[in-house]
């Protein structure tokens, strides 16, 4: 069994990741749905469904609940988050 306060902190360090290097990802992934891990993008896909195909290949993560998946796009979207 997971910890959730460790789950919790890892969740937040890889949405922070993707909060300080949102230029950056969005020059080099613009329009494409990414996976972070570990402060890490570790798949990326034009295609929600592309991504978890992707991720699956990828084999179980030590600690799934940590992953981050968002999309990258320059329009305005609404999305609800919990921590």
């Amino acid at each position: 069994m997971l910890d959730t306060k460790t789950e919790s902190a890892s969740f937040k360090e890889n949405w922070q990741f993707i909060e300080v290097h949102r230029d950056e990802l969005m020059e080099k992934y613009p329009e494409h749905w990414i996976a972070v891990v570990d402060r890490e993008v570790v798949a990326t896909d034009p295609d929600p469904w592309g991504l978890v195909a992707k991720m699956r290949k990828m084999g179980p993560f030590s600690d799934p609940g940590s992953a981050v998946v968002e999309l990258l796009t320059s329009e305005e979207i609404y999305c609800i988050h919990t921590f």
